[in-house]
């Protein structure tokens, strides 16, 4: 009785040890998993938390690179003395030139948007710019070129390969041709175009990238065909007077080739002169206004303005008037001439370099003229006031020559210095009197 009662006991005690062992191992599991799904509440909060730090830095990186844009566009004209004059928004593709006309009236721009507009300058100091809006279908325009007189433009379709020449009056501008009536292919894309229609030329010149100038007359018959050998075509343009078209390449120099005989009629263009003296490859080359001074800028950014009213008949040179060393972003860049002589400048990437042209002395370095992008066309304005720089970021800053404006201030009042004749000194103090009063102008702002 005394070993049932023993064996009872025993087992009864395995028993409660194996419930007490189950029992911590239910608590132990229950504590495992209740700490599992704490880690769990704290690892989801933990993941909101950050996507919400997240969340708020990334809206603050967005506040801060917008007010840092703005301060970007603003930087330029609140500056002592100011120069932006204004920003020209419109476009919803990226400009792809700009070119004021020769009437001094409007600015031609065209855009990845499909579109043509002529922008009024007697607009630009105001909060509305007006402008013409011309469509070109299903294409858009890669540059643009005026005629001599302004009433021809001339624009390249990027996938037509082909120039459109339209009308421009006051108040319009209507389609004339196209040119040419089957597009040249094997000579690589379509790159720079130039006109002279007036009363003593009437041609069109098309370059290619692959050493091909082609000449043609408005009405579409080609006059001439031009191998250039500069393996690449870097520039090529028309000058304003007509009577010569020039082009550059790897070489270091530029061609100008006399278009236009004593009699008005095209003549195969042989060449006239040459811009000698450069470092490399020419990257880019403009004309004054009067045909008489071209500035040419190399792929090294060293650039030199020429006199080319020379007696190239008689094999006269050009003349070096002065040289200046800008810096390019990737070997490129946009050079304009100050039509009074004052300034010369060069756009590259997304700065503006404003240099002397009588010393080549760098006046002004203008960084981030847009909030994005970067300048994809620079044109001088005919009066010397400004220059506009198209840009691809959908924009077209114009900005107030001041540089070029006290320059020409400053060779006045040297010339005056030494000036004896009183007719001479009365017209140059109230040249002088009219440059004070733009600048003050300027300077005191909107």
């Amino acid at each position: 009785m005394e070993g049932t009662t023993l064996l009872g006991l025993v087992f009864t005690m395995a028993v409660a040890a194996v419930l007490a062992v189950l029992l911590r191992r239910r608590g132990a599991k229950a504590e495992a998993q209740a700490q599992a799904e704490a880690e769990a509440v704290r690892a989801q909060q933990e993941q909101e938390e950050a996507e919400a730090a997240a969340k708020a830095n990334k809206a603050k990186a967005e506040k801060d690179a917008k007010n840092k844009a703005k301060a970007k566009v603003a930087a330029a004209k609140h500056v002592d003395p100011p120069q932006l004059l204004t920003l020209l928004k419109g476009h919803t593709g990226p400009v792809t030139d700009v070119v004021f006309s020769p009437s001094g009236q409007h600015l031609a721009s065209c855009s990845e948007d499909r579109t043509l507009r002529m922008w009024r300058l007697a607009d630009f100091a105001e909060k509305e710019h007006g402008y013409v809006r011309t469509n070109i279908d299903l294409d858009h325009g890669d540059a643009i070129a005026f005629s001599t007189d302004g009433k021809v433009c001339a624009v390249i379709l990027h996938m037509a390969q082909q120039v459109q020449l339209f009308k421009v009056s006051k108040k319009d501008v209507s389609p004339l041709a196209t040119l040419p009536e089957h597009p040249t292919t094997s000579a690589g894309p379509l790159r720079h175009v130039g006109v002279a229609v007036n009363d003593n030329a009437k041609y069109v010149m098309l370059s290619y990238e692959k050493e091909l100038i082609e000449i043609y007359h408005p009405r579409g018959n080609k006059l001439q065909e031009l191998r250039t050998l500069t393996s690449t075509n870097y520039h090529a343009a028309v000058s304003p007077c007509g009577q010569f078209f020039a082009y550059s390449g790897f070489t270091p120099d530029v061609k100008i080739c006399v278009a236009v005989g004593a009699n008005g009629n095209y003549v195969n263009g042989a060449k006239a002169m040459t811009l000698a003296g450069l470092s490399t490859g020419v990257v880019h080359f403009t004309f004054s206004p009067d045909s008489s001074r071209m500035a040419a800028l190399c792929k090294d950014g060293l650039w030199k303005l020429y006199d080319i009213a020379v007696r190239w008949k008689s094999n006269e040179d050009t003349h070096e008037l002065s040289s200046g060393q800008a810096e390019l972003v990737g070997q490129r860049g946009f050079v304009a001439i100050d039509p009074q002589g004052g300034s010369v400048v060069v756009a590259s990437g997304n700065h503006l370099q404003i240099f002397s042209a009588s010393s080549g002395k760098l006046l002004r370095h203008i960084p981030d003229i847009f909030a994005k992008g970067h300048a994809t066309a620079l044109s001088f304005s005919q009066l010397g006031d400004c220059f506009a720089v198209g840009g691809s970021g959908r924009h077209i800053a114009v900005f107030q020559n001041v540089q070029g404006y006290e320059e020409r201030l400053r060779q006045l009042e040297a010339k005056l210095s030494r000036e004896s004749d009183s007719n001479a000194q009365e017209r140059m103090q109230q040249l002088c009197t009219d440059l004070r009063r733009q600048l003050q102008t300027w300077r005191s702002g909107p």
